[in-house]
């Protein structure tokens, strides 16, 4: 259950891997919680996204990006 209203790195179960999808430019990506937690710490999982999705394919900064995860990271499996 997230501490302050949202998931953070090491709330991710640790052998399932975080997908995450932007619509608008096709990138996808899949990441293992210990490689999210050596990159950008144990931050908040919105703030990760938002720092995987920050490309150059995204064109038009004045419009939102179309990224997200793909299964909610807080998702029974």
């Amino acid at each position: 259950m997230p501490r302050s209203g949202a998931y953070v790195v090491s709330d991710l179960p640790r052998h399932r891997l975080c997908r995450n999808v932007c619509a608008r430019c096709g990138r996808s990506g899949a990441y293992r919680r210990e490689k999210l937690a050596a990159r950008y710490g144990n931050i908040a999982l919105p703030d990760v996204l938002i720092a995987l999705t920050a490309c150059e394919r995204r064109g038009d900064f004045s419009k939102p990006y179309g990224a997200g995860y793909v299964e909610p990271p807080g998702a029974a499996r």
